[in-house]
């Protein structure tokens, strides 16, 4: 039961732990050296979602995970750009809409593709290969689309990667493999431990961006449009299903697809712009919100089954 509900009520995590950020940002800045902690131990989890047995068959899926990367890190950023010069006017917000465009596939997508029933196996690869690829895409289409508000270095972003993808995937493998009671403890619990590592880590960025941020000076209404692109961040694929189911002819493909394109890390683009450019944080920040929707599979497969009939 507990499962169930932290499988179906996932987005009330998000708003849990906004909410909490706001009443408590210092105990999030007490929390702070454990981010990355909970960041790894996500990705560990994200290896218990598959079963890797079938990623030998990898090479079955490369249309796929070149789609999927194509939509990652050219067409939905290049689209938010001429959305938020049509919306934003301030050069730091849209500076932080294309760093959260450009995030890789969220570690949570191959969970959420598994309630879904779409190719868990499929989101997984596209969360490996749009992490590996992102060191050397964020930064030249970052400074083509957005110029130079941060001055963030690849080799930053590379040395994040390697630590945050490899790794834990590594020991999630070998701990599946080898440590049979683990796996089982790891494997049952799965909902439940995603939820609070989430939350937890979405209360430390939030936390202490209300620290970093003199919110006296940020007007409401320029807040709207981040939110407004956010959603559309979020849910715009939902109107290009119908067409990619065609084109695929799998539906566990598209769900994998959608997943893996909409639900972006964009913790990386809050943790990073916190430290370069606070004020642009708040782009990813909004997503949080936006993404508040999108983790909760009610709405979404709702929402799936209708743009697929389409």
């Amino acid at each position: 039961m507990v499962n169930h509900f932290f499988s179906s009520y996932f987005g009330l995590g998000v708003v849990a732990a906004i909410i909490l950020a706001f009443l408590f940002p210092y105990t999030a800045i007490s929390l702070h050296p454990f981010a990355t902690v909970f960041l790894f131990f996500l990705m560990f989890l994200s290896g218990f979602t598959i079963d890797w047995s079938k990623l030998k068959n990898f090479h079955l899926y490369i249309k796929e995970i070149i789609l999927g990367n194509f939509l990652l890190f050219i067409v939905i950023p290049f689209a938010l750009f001429f959305l938020s010069h049509a919306l934003v006017t301030d050069a730091l917000y849209v500076y932080g809409i294309i760093f959260a465009a450009l995030c890789p596939s969220a570690i949570v997508a191959p969970f959420f593709t598994g309630i879904l029933k779409g190719d868990k196996e499929l989101a997984f690869l596209l969360l490996v290969s749009s992490s590996l690829i992102s060191p050397f895409a964020i930064p030249p289409i970052l400074h083509l689309l957005a110029g130079d508000q941060a001055n963030i270095s690849s080799l930053l972003l590379f040395k994040d990667i390697i630590i945050f993808v490899p790794l834990p995937l590594v020991c999630a493998y070998v701990t599946k493999k080898y440590l049979g009671i683990a796996d089982a403890f790891f494997t049952r619990y799965l909902p439940v431990l995603n939820f609070i590592l989430l939350a937890l880590l979405i209360f430390i960025l939030f936390g202490v961006s209300m620290t970093k941020l003199h919110f006296n000076f940020i007007q409401l209404q320029e807040l709207w449009p981040l939110l407004v692109i956010a959603l559309i961040q979020d849910f715009g694929l939902l109107l290009f299903l119908g067409p990619l189911n065609g084109s695929l002819k799998n539906n566990e493909k598209v769900v994998a697809l959608f997943n893996s394109i909409s639900m972006k890390n964009i913790a990386i683009a809050s943790t990073l712009l916190l430290l370069y450019a606070p004020k642009a944080a708040m782009a990813p920040a909004m997503g949080f919100v936006a993404h508040a929707l999108l983790f909760t599979p009610a709405i979404l497969r709702h929402l799936l089954r209708i743009s697929l009939k389409k």
